[in-house]
């Protein structure tokens, strides 16, 4: 059936009484650092996760560059594309400027992952990236299709402005697009509207939080000096 087939297979099997899968909580992550885990963890995991990785085996990519920032796009505003889906220009913009930045200081561009919430969005992030010159290494896609992968370097477009939707408010998206990331992790939205959601709301208390002409300065500065 249709809603069947919109389960991932995991759900499918553990939903399946008849198939009697038996199912194991994995307690030890080794992908992310520990500031990055601990989003995950408190939200999702009621603290059971541990940490297989410290600090140490995550260090920061430039010097003193946060680990995990929320950076407030208040000006942003959502638009529904012709093709069926919401963009916001300006998160995607602020994305295309920090991945060139980045990618100038150093960093390698295929160390870096771009997720959208949105499938509309994902176009037009690469759009601005300049098309095939930024897309050597570097993937920019939408939540499921990032699941199972991981970067150094991830960047989250929140997209929406005036309301979540059904995507944005689906914690099985939020956890798994919260979860790619080893070292940094850079969430771009509207933080006047994410702080309505509690999940969200508590994703923006344990990150830096930066406004988004606080954040491109900073990410400048390294190619600044």
């Amino acid at each position: 059936d249709c809603e069947g087939l919109g389960k991932i297979l995991f759900e499918r099997l553990k939903s399946n009484s008849q198939l009697q899968v038996p199912c194991f909580f994995l307690d030890t992550q080794y992908r992310s650092h520990p500031k990055l885990s601990l989003i995950s963890n408190e939200l999702f995991y009621s603290s059971r996760l541990l940490d297989g990785v410290d600090a140490n085996d995550r260090k920061p990519l430039l010097p003193n560059l946060p680990h995990f920032v929320v950076a407030n796009v208040e000006e942003g505003q959502e638009k529904y594309s012709e093709s069926g889906g919401y963009t916001n220009p300006s998160e995607a913009r602020a994305i295309a400027t920090s991945v060139k930045e980045m990618v100038a200081s150093g960093i390698d561009e295929s160390s870096i992952g771009v997720i959208c919430i949105y499938k509309a969005q994902v176009q037009l992030v690469l759009d601005y990236l300049g098309g095939e010159d930024h897309q050597r290494g570097l993937q920019v896609s939408t939540v499921d299709a990032f699941q199972g992968a991981e970067r150094d370097v991830i960047f989250l477009s929140t997209v929406r402005t005036t309301s979540f939707g059904k995507l944005l408010a689906s914690w099985k998206r939020i956890n798994a697009a919260l979860s790619r990331a080893k070292t940094h992790l850079f969430v771009l939205g509207k933080e006047s509207l994410l702080r309505k959601n509690p999940t969200w709301r508590k994703v923006t208390s344990i990150s830096t939080q930066m406004s988004l002409n606080q954040w491109l300065s900073t990410i400048n500065s390294y190619n600044s000096t």
